[in-house]
C-alpha cells in the first residue's frame, strides 16, 4: 500500500542544488503532474528527487509526494509533519518500520 503525504511547500531555507532542465519543466504552464520514478538502493535518485521538490517549492508550486511505504506508517509520518522537525520528532519517525527494519531495500532513503 502507498502512503500519501500532501503539502504546500513554502520553500526551503537552503538553496536548491542545480538541476539541468528542471526550470524549463517546472515553467510549463499546463504542467499538472511530474511523476518521478526511481531505482531502489541508489544515492542519486533521492537527491535528484529532493532537488526537484526544492525547485518546485521555490516556484510556489503545490507539491504532492507519494511514498512507497505501508499504510500503517501513516501515523508516524503525520506526527512528524505536524511537529517542529526537531531531534525528538526525528527520533520518533525513525522508529517506523520503514527506517528501523533489519533489511533495508533503499525505500527509506
Amino acid at each position: 500500500m502507498l502512503t500519501v503525504l500532501t503539502f504546500l511547500a513554502a520553500g526551503a531555507a537552503a538553496p536548491c542544488a542545480p538541476l539541468p532542465g528542471v526550470a524549463t519543466v517546472l515553467a510549463t504552464p499546463r504542467l499538472q503532474w511530474l511523476i518521478v520514478g526511481e531505482q531502489h538502493v541508489t544515492v542519486e535518485a533521492p537527491h535528484a528527487f529532493a532537488d526537484i521538490v526544492c525547485h518546485a517549492a521555490r516556484r510556489g508550486r503545490p507539491i504532492t509526494v507519494e511514498l512507497e511505504i505501508l499504510d500503517g506508517e501513516q501515523p508516524l509520518i503525520k506526527a512528524f509533519m505536524m511537529s517542529d522537525g526537531g531531534p525528538a520528532a526525528r527520533a520518533t519517525l525513525l522508529t517506523s518500520q520503514a527506517f528501523a527494519a533489519k533489511i533495508q531495500d533503499g525505500r527509506g532513503s
